[in-house]
């Protein structure tokens, strides 16, 4: 902060404006710059987000990671990544960045939705009971480690079964990808008949 004596409030606010406008127009600059310098970058890391799958946490993670370079885009403000011309992916991307997670739920909320119509049929083929809402979702939802915590009889089993099933005919993993724990042998027993 930077005091100068003899200013009235008129030539204040007037030369606060002046400075706020270079400082805002250094900016702007400055952001052209950037992404002009980034447009291949942001591409790219749209590009592995813009997919129609579910993206797991762990691929949200090695995303972040591998696309870091891009965090200028979150300190940059609204008007000026407009006035820098950014576009539609460079703002998708910057939402990407700034809310991992809440980008994350959103786009597999969307994907998890298609997804229920889309594989309707065979959810519908999964075990002699129909299965509920939650036992889908809980199909179709695939992060990288899964635990099923339900009571006695409530469908974990035949829940497990359609997940691997899913998994293995959509080609997401091969069978050697995938390990199956139970705390109760018979459960194994019952795993390993009806997967075979």
């Amino acid at each position: 902060r930077v005091l100068i004596r003899g200013l009235d409030k008129d030539q204040a606010q007037t030369h606060k404006q002046v400075l706020n406008r270079k400082l805002h127009d250094i900016s702007v600059t400055n952001a052209k710059k950037s992404l002009a310098e980034s447009t291949r970058r942001i591409e790219e890391a749209w590009q592995c987000l813009n997919i129609d799958h579910y993206i797991s946490a762990w691929h949200m993670q090695q995303w972040e990671e591998y696309f870091s370079d891009l965090r200028f885009l979150c300190i940059l403000d609204d008007d000026i990544l407009a006035e820098a011309g950014s576009g539609e992916i460079t703002i998708k991307c910057r939402s990407a960045l700034q809310q991992p997670q809440t980008w994350r739920a959103t786009h597999n909320d969307r994907w998890v939705a298609k997804e229920l119509v889309h594989s309707k049929e065979f959810l519908d083929s999964i075990g002699s009971n129909q299965l509920t809402v939650s036992q889908k979702e809980a199909i179709l939802r695939h992060d990288n480690r899964v635990l099923a915590v339900a009571g006695a009889g409530t469908g974990k089993t035949t829940t497990v079964i359609g997940k691997v099933i899913y998994l293995l005919q959509n080609g997401t993993y091969q069978p050697e990808d995938i390990l199956l724990l139970s705390f109760s042998t018979g459960t194994v027993e019952e795993l390993q008949q009806r997967i075979a």
